[in-house]
């Protein structure tokens, strides 16, 4: 139990003053699951008839019930210094989700979303190795990772637990992918930030339900400096180009081949076709470009494309070749 929670339990009239501004399906799954009580999921539940805060009618009397209750569970749970209380079995999960959300969330959804809001002690995403990593020539699998955006993070991060030596190469003279270059007025995400975050690096700060430009490139920055992945990162480089060459099969994963400093073109994600094509048949968006190593040097390596939001990647062994990009005009 953490000094903060118990602090600002301690404070009951600013607790509940805090809950007077809560949504009432929130504190309803909080209850719940401290203190296993599906009688008061059931009462509530009729009244909520959709995701949204504006689709709940639960009369005043029975929120003002549900208030009272999450007082004395939360203050409860304080005082006595229990643990928090474990994951639900997945039939409570499935009546919590199903209540939460206005109508019935089918079995097969509950396992997607443990793993997408990570509710359980482990990562189920986290790296692992089906063989003893010692006996695998690790070190001399280079991976480079263009774009420094949201996908580039995640697999800097990966890489890094995996002890596979990378670098993450970006145009931009800063990481944050699209978040750094769209700053349009009311930039901001579409999707809650609950779900637009890493399941393993939840972030209970967010100022807002959908959050700004601002706040989100706040927390890519963050990712960076946390996972000890910034000084992986070289900026200031474009990639401009990639080249096969060796023959490659569809679906192929590994392959000789070269990239150089001119920027891929945008057309749809498939897979490499030709033993020359100079202009590689992946998507990028404009956060993921970059450099694979100093002007005029070669360097033997495994390159992997990430391409934002899309998420996809097209891996190849490679010899890189490029140039500086120039000057990057965001402040």
């Amino acid at each position: 139990m953490t000094v903060d929670f118990q602090e600002a339990v301690r404070d009951e009239a600013a607790l509940r003053s805090a809950l007077a501004d809560a949504d009432i399906a929130p504190m309803l799954m909080v209850l719940v699951q401290l203190t296993g009580d599906l009688d008061i999921l059931e009462e509530v539940a009729p009244h909520i008839h959709g995701a949204w805060s504006f689709l709940e009618a639960v009369p005043e009397p029975l929120k003002q019930k549900v208030r009272d209750r999450l007082v004395a569970a939360l203050k409860a749970q304080a005082t006595t210094g229990r643990p928090p209380p474990p994951l639900p079995p997945p039939d409570m999960l499935q009546r919590m989700m199903s209540a939460g959300v206005g109508q019935t969330v089918p079995e097969e959804y509950i396992p997607l979303l443990v793993e997408e809001t990570r509710l359980g002690a482990e990562d189920p995403r986290r790296v692992r190795w089906q063989r003893d990593p010692a006996t695998l020539p690790l070190r001399d699998f280079k991976v480079v990772v263009i774009g420094a955006g949201f996908a580039g993070l995640c697999t800097g991060i990966r890489l890094k637990e995996m002890g596979i030596p990378f670098e993450i190469l970006e145009k931009n003279d800063a990481v944050g992918g699209t978040w750094l270059e769209n700053d349009y007025p009311g930039c901001a995400v579409d999707t809650p930030n609950h779900f637009f975050s890493f399941s393993f690096n939840p972030n209970p700060g967010w100022s807002r339900h959908f959050s700004g430009r601002d706040e989100i490139r706040a927390y890519i920055e963050s990712g960076f400096d946390k996972y000890g992945v910034r000084q992986h990162v070289r900026l200031g480089a474009e990639v401009t180009g990639a080249e096969s060459t060796r023959p490659l099969r569809a679906g192929a994963s590994h392959s000789a081949g070269a990239i150089a400093g001119r920027r891929p073109s945008s057309a749809t994600p498939s897979s490499p076709r030709s033993a020359s094509s100079t202009s590689p048949p992946f998507r990028r968006s404009r956060d993921c470009p970059a450099s694979v190593a100093r002007p005029s040097t070669r360097r033997a390596g495994t390159a992997a494309w990430t391409s934002g939001a899309s998420g996809w990647r097209w891996s190849a062994r490679a010899r890189a070749r490029c140039r500086p990009a120039p000057p990057s005009r965001r402040k």
